[in-house]
């Protein structure tokens, strides 16, 4: 998926940001947007940025985001209590999200940090195929923590940021799997967390050398190519989290210095 994120300036009255996230913004609140790029079928996106309703209601992320967005898409959420998926569908005629029977306006919440898919049909006879949405919100400021729950969870970064999910906090638990996703195709990657074999790997090649680890790592199936996962904002990404507890994304952002 290829997302394209830039931040706005709001007002000149703080110094700087983090040179990982876009270059001078200055803001107490950091307020900007996200371009994401969508194609026709399934897309597993995320949104980095809060909105103004404090709700993240899906009716106030993504109505009107673009007037391009074709009857007939809908979202699917993850529950990760029931482990299974909740559905808004868009109407195309009033801009708003509603249930599957197109009789009740939806409260689905899309908040920072929730993955979820986007299903775009597709649109023949001059209609739109690819395209962008546009979301508007500001820069989750200090500190902010994102449930992660045992079992499969759907994710993004909640921050507008590429990190290292072994470094930025996310709770990476042993043998647990991570999927990536293919917008439109279908899933394409699946590696793993902390592997007590290997401490290190070759920068040329990716291939993990031996002894024992002291840091997560993730790596093919075999374990024998390390893999960076590092999202890009706005990509989502399915996670097992093999634990019997549930646990929190933490991660601390500050505005200026």
């Amino acid at each position: 998926m290829r997302t394209k994120t830039a931040l706005l300036t709001a007002a000149l009255v703080a110094a700087g940001v983090a040179s990982s996230m876009a270059q001078n913004v200055y803001s107490v609140n950091v307020v900007g947007y996200v371009n994401l790029s969508v194609v026709p079928g399934f897309n597993l996106i995320s949104l980095p940025l809060q909105n103004a309703d404090a709700t993240s209601s899906i009716n106030s992320v993504l109505t009107n985001t673009s007037v391009n967005v074709p009857f007939g898409a809908f979202v699917s959420t993850w529950n990760p209590t029931n482990q299974q998926f909740n559905q808004a569908v868009y109407a195309g005629g009033d801009g708003h999200w509603y249930d599957g029977q197109f009789i009740n306006l939806v409260s689905n919440s899309l908040v920072p940090g929730q993955g979820f898919f986007l299903f775009m049909p597709a649109v023949v006879n001059g209609g739109v195929s690819n395209m962008n949405i546009t979301v508007v919100g500001s820069v989750l400021a200090g500190t902010n923590s994102y449930p992660v729950s045992k079992g499969f969870g759907f994710y993004g970064d909640y921050l507008p940021i590429v990190g290292d999910l072994t470094t930025n906090g996310f709770p990476v638990t042993d043998n647990s799997f991570l999927n990536t996703f293919s917008n439109g195709i279908g899933y394409n990657q699946a590696v793993y967390g902390l592997d007590t074999t290997h401490s290190s790997y070759n920068t040329n090649t990716g291939a993990l050398l031996g002894g024992p680890a002291t840091y997560p790592v993730f790596a093919d199936g075999n374990f024998i190519t390390r893999q960076l996962v590092a999202p890009k904002p706005g990509q989502g990404f399915l996670y097992s989290y093999l634990s019997p507890t549930n646990a929190v994304w933490t991660q601390v952002f500050n505005v200026g210095p």
